[in-house]
This record gives C-alpha cells, sequence and structure tokens, in this order.
C-alpha cells in the first residue's frame, strides 16, 4: 500500500524520443511516458501526475493497484462462470475447466496488456495522457485496431466498477477511449451459406447451431444455453428467454419455428442425450466459437464468425423486403437500431426520393 510520495522526476528517453517520470519503489525503478517530448508539457504531465498519488490514510479505504483490481475482477467473472454449472451434476469437470479457459481468453487476455502498461500505478494516477499513450502504442506499435484497444479498456472500467461495488474504490476515474473504426459490414452471401454448411456437414453441433443461428438471428450465447423444454414443438415457437433468467440490454425473445428449422429439430431432439439443445459427447456445448470459426476457416470462409450469421439473416431478410418492424422483433433489438444496420439494403431503400430526383434533373 502507498505510504508517501515518492521522489518523482522527469528523464529523457533518447530511445523512445519521449520524455517519462520516474521514480523508485523498494529499490525498483519504474516508469511513465509523459507522452510528449516538450519539455514544458511534460512538467504539467509531471504536476497532474504527482496530484493523483494521494498515499492513502488509515481513515481511507485501502488502495489497490489497477494489477489487483484486475485479478479481482478476473476471479469475479471466474467463480460467477462456475455458478452457471453448479445446479448440473451430469457436466464433467474436464468441461467446466475448459470453459473457463474460453472465458480467460476472452476476459483475462485483453486485460494483460492494461496490467504491462498501468499494472504498478493506482486509478487516481490514470489521466488522459497515459490512455492516449496506451492507444498509440497498441495500434501503433502493436498493429492492433482501434476496437480492439477499445475492448481492452471497456474491461479495465468494469474491473475498476467492481472493485467500486465491492467497496474498495471512491471513484471511478474517466478513461479516454479511442473512436470506434469503421463498422464491420458482414454478411455471407446465399452461396456461401451453401459453402459453410457444407463444411459443417459431418459436426452435428456446429451444424445444428448454424441452423439456429441463421434461422432465427439469435447471439451465440442465446443458442449455446438453450434447453429443449424451451422448445414448443405444438406452438411451433423457441423461447429463447429461460425461467429466471435476468434480463439484460440483449433481450431474448420468443422466435417462430419455419418449415426448414422444424425438420432439422425433430432429428435432433430424436437423438439427444442431454437437456441442451447444442451438445457435444454428451454435454451441453456452452463455447462453441473456436471450433466454428475452425471449420469456417476449412470452407475459405474464416472471417463468418457465429455473429456474423445472425447479421447475414438480417440482412438478407432486408433484401426480400422483409419490414423492420419485422427485423427487429426477430432479433429483438429496437426499430432504430435495425433501420441503421439493414435499412440500405431494402429495395425501397430512397426509392422514391431517387425517383424524384431522376424526373427533376432528367
Amino acid at each position: 500500500m502507498q505510504q508517501s510520495v515518492p521522489d518523482f522526476e522527469i528523464a529523457w528517453r533518447a530511445e523512445r524520443n519521449k520524455f517519462y517520470v520516474q521514480w523508485r519503489e523498494s529499490g525498483q525503478l519504474k516508469r511513465v511516458s509523459t507522452c510528449t517530448d516538450d519539455k514544458s508539457e511534460a512538467k504539467r504531465f509531471l504536476a497532474d501526475f504527482i496530484s493523483g498519488w494521494i498515499a492513502p490514510t488509515e481513515e481511507e479505504k485501502v488502495n489497490l493497484t489497477i494489477a489487483e483490481m484486475i485479478d479481482l475482477y478476473v476471479e469475479y467473472k471466474r467463480r460467477k462462470h462456475r455458478e452457471r454449472y453448479k445446479d448440473d451434476d451430469s457436466l464433467e469437470e474436464r468441461f467446466i475447466i475448459r470453459n473457463i479457459k474460453n472465458l480467460d481468453h476472452g476476459i483475462s487476455y485483453p486485460l494483460e496488456s492494461i496490467k504491462e502498461f498501468w499494472g504498478d500505478l493506482y486509478p487516481k494516477q490514470i489521466n488522459r495522457n497515459l490512455c492516449r499513450e496506451f492507444t498509440r502504442r497498441r495500434v501503433e506499435v502493436d498493429g492492433l485496431s482501434a476496437t480492439t484497444v477499445k475492448k481492452s479498456l471497456n474491461l479495465l472500467v468494469a474491473a475498476m466498477n467492481h472493485a467500486r461495488k465491492e467497496g474498495l474504490l471512491d471513484i471511478v476515474p474517466h478513461i479516454e477511449k479511442p473512436q470506434d473504426g469503421p463498422p464491420r459490414d458482414k454478411w455471407a452471401r446465399p452461396h456461401e451459406i451453401k459453402q459453410l454448411m457444407l463444411s459443417l456437414k459431418h459436426y452435428p453441433h456446429l451444424e445444428l447451431f448454424a441452423m439456429l443461428a441463421l434461422h432465427t438471428l439469435s447471439r451465440k450465447r442465446a443458442i449455446c444455453e438453450l434447453k429443449w423444454d424451451q422448445v414448443d414443438f405444438d406452438l411451433k415457437q423457441i423461447d429463447f428467454n429461460p425461467p429466471n433468467r435476468k434480463h439484460t440490454k440483449k433481450r431474448r425473445v420468443p422466435v417462430p419455428i419455419n418449415k426448414t428449422l422444424m425438420e432439422t429439430l425433430i432429428g435432433a431432439r430424436e437423438v439427444a442425450t442431454t437437456d441442451h439443445v447444442i451438445e457435444f459427447r454428451g454435454n451441453p456445448c456452452y463455447e462453441i466459437g473456436r471450433a466454428f470459426r475452425k471449420y469456417a476457416r476449412l470452407a475459405n470462409l474464416g472471417w463468418i464468425t457465429p455473429h456474423v450469421l445472425r447479421h447475414t439473416g438480417a440482412t438478407l431478410m432486408a433484401q426480400n423486403k422483409v419490414s423492420m418492424v419485422e427485423i427487429a422483433g426477430i432479433m429483438g433489438d429496437r426499430i432504430d437500431t435495425v433501420e441503421k444496420h439493414y435499412l440500405k439494403y431494402h429495395p425501397e431503400y430512397l426509392k422514391d426520393a431517387i425517383t424524384a430526383l431522376d424526373k427533376i434533373y432528367g
């Protein structure tokens, strides 16, 4: 725990062409970039940096470093992830371990760069310049996209919010994030979907997942968590929102079952060995992304991810003159969100405006 303000100094690093703030802690030299080669700006950075370095008193709450907060958050997510399986005695321990490893890949891995860059600092020390330097280094040096960097910073905010809720942090500092890159306008053409389904033909769990994704436009997690008691064969409807599930902004809605999907589901139900619709080797298959991408790559369609299937269904429906209201209904999204992404694919999009201009200038 921080006991006093160290002796900070400004040092020039020729190999970086930048001024750095450096100090010693327990005999170890530590540095933070000022993100500038101007000494006056570096001095202002140092002043801000020192003002954020507040030693906790006995009355204050325990001060945790960024690395410690991240470790607490990752452990909390692992514990929460494990609780998803606690009521299912049929699951093997190796299955649970594998799913927790997949969780680590999605959370721990993006946070490693944060720990490397800011791990020894305290939340109050984070400022705009540090955020910009982190983004610059990850984009220009490591070659990552702005969207990937933003994901790491979003997870950092989540870790600090968790610490705040646990009473370990008073205020979550402002984290400046890079602007999102251009939206990924990825969707598969019908012939590409046929090519993908041929690649998945010998892997029933992946084939069934793809069929559900394409015919219901549901998200990966909703499909992987789907149980047979949520499939009503009489009403020809799937309720993706299981009982007692906490409602989130990622809405899950009942979706009708069309003729093609009904035939697939009936066949899958006859050979099912678990309560879950998507199963693999006698276990529910909560994480399917890695295997899906593997076989998509074998079909030379590596850019198709499980989420691309959702976009594909919505795009193809829009091209076939399905209304934005119905597309929003099946996706569980707001109409304005659906219009923002898919209205441009509708054959009637701006048709009257273009026709009017043709008459005016023609």
